[in-house]
């Protein structure tokens, strides 16, 4: 009976909560659309990019709407409004005010390349329901190149679309257009640090490992305080087993962007495999705990770690979490068997064995480990 009684009151009161946050959001607006009412034309499109800046994503939304309301062919608030949805994922309805600022002005440049990049992003947030934005988003690029022939920013924008639909070779040849046209143009030198980190970017998957150190060398030059630079570079120099360089550059990235999971992951891989293992327990920790889902592999180095210092408990914990994350993982099946044979529980480090060879039957090391075992 208290039971029910206490129930009773937590649910009239949690209603009564509700009713006056209702109460107070509504009181709230009311007095921000009064607020607004009183503002001018000017007024309302300088507040939205003000707030824009600042990130109230929302509130510059709403204020770009007013400014619609009194001008509803006004292509700057239309451009603010969009910049705000896109701001907050709302692709489509973005999308639909790019389309609109396009029609009131057919050689807005700008609109084109916003069009493109929302039409991109659907692809990435949802490859299987837009299976044609990066058509769509090509095509605003292209239409974008006929009203500037010779823009740097509508070059790199190209060069991104075409790099997401994997045709390299094209997006190279954009890119290289890109920075041939900035280096005629007053282009900032932080939009000139993407563009050769999208050529960078491009030059890796093509496999042209010191055409790609180049570019990224030349954005962190371009713009020293750059992570994503420092990081791509690291990268690159580790892929060419350049591990003094590789760990300096990757140190760089991750202490400009120390909330940045992969840069973490990656320099924690890195310092493990140029032979630092201890010193790489640190970032693992670090970037596990930033994400503890996206990097499994993690797992197993700590767990390896761990084995070294005699920790075998907390080695096989580790190797346990790396190997129930998916994708199944062969590798974090092997060093569990190894932890739990190293602490004399054969049994244990066969059932692990056997299980990475069931994901990965090529695996002879497992299968040389549990045929070695008594």
């Amino acid at each position: 009976m208290i039971r029910i009684r206490n129930c009773f009151g937590n649910r009239f009161l949690n209603r009564v909560f509700i009713f006056l946050l209702s109460l107070i959001a509504l009181t709230s607006f009311a007095s921000a659309q009064s607020v607004l009412d009183d503002r001018s034309l000017d007024e309302l499109l300088s507040e939205g990019r003000l707030y824009y800046l600042r990130g109230d994503c929302e509130l510059s939304q709403v204020v770009f709407q007013e400014a619609l309301k009194r001008d509803e062919a006004n292509v700057e608030a239309m451009m603010g409004k969009a910049r705000a949805l896109a701001c907050q994922a709302a692709y489509a309805p973005a999308i639909s005010e790019y389309q609109k600022a396009i029609q009131a002005d057919s050689t807005n440049v700008s609109a084109y390349i916003q069009l493109a990049i929302n039409y991109r992003n659907q692809v990435l947030s949802s490859p299987a329901e837009y299976p044609d934005n990066l058509d769509l988003a090509l095509a605003a690029v292209q239409q974008a190149e006929s009203v500037s022939p010779n823009n740097a920013n509508v070059a790199n924008i190209k060069g991104v679309i075409l790099f997401t639909k994997r045709d390299y070779e094209a997006a190279k040849v954009a890119l290289e257009n890109a920075v041939s046209i900035a280096k005629s143009q007053s282009l900032g030198n932080a939009d000139q640090s993407q563009i050769y980190i999208n050529l960078g970017r491009t030059y890796r998957e093509l496999a042209d490992l010191q055409l790609a150190q180049s570019a990224f060398r030349r954005s962190v030059t371009l713009n020293p305080g750059s992570a994503e630079a420092h990081s791509l570079l690291g990268e690159t120099y580790f892929l060419q087993q350049q591990c003094d360089d590789a760990l300096y550059e990757l140190s760089q990235g991750s202490n400009l962007d120390a909330s940045n999971a992969s840069s973490m992951a990656t320099l924690a891989i890195a310092t493990f495999e140029c032979g630092q293992e201890s010193d790489a327990e640190a970032p693992i920790k670090q970037a596990l705990d930033i994400d503890g889902v996206s990097f499994p592999e993690l797992y197993t180095y700590l767990a390896r770690i761990y084995i070294g210092k005699g920790r075998l408990d907390d080695a096989i914990r580790e190797a346990q979490k790396g190997a129930l994350l998916p994708p199944a993982n062969a590798e974090a099946a092997y060093w569990l068997g190894q932890a739990y044979q190293v602490k004399g529980d054969n049994q244990a480090a066969k059932d692990a064995y056997t299980r990475a060879l069931e994901i990965n039957p090529e695996y002879f090391q497992a299968r040389d480990a549990m045929n070695a075992l008594p």
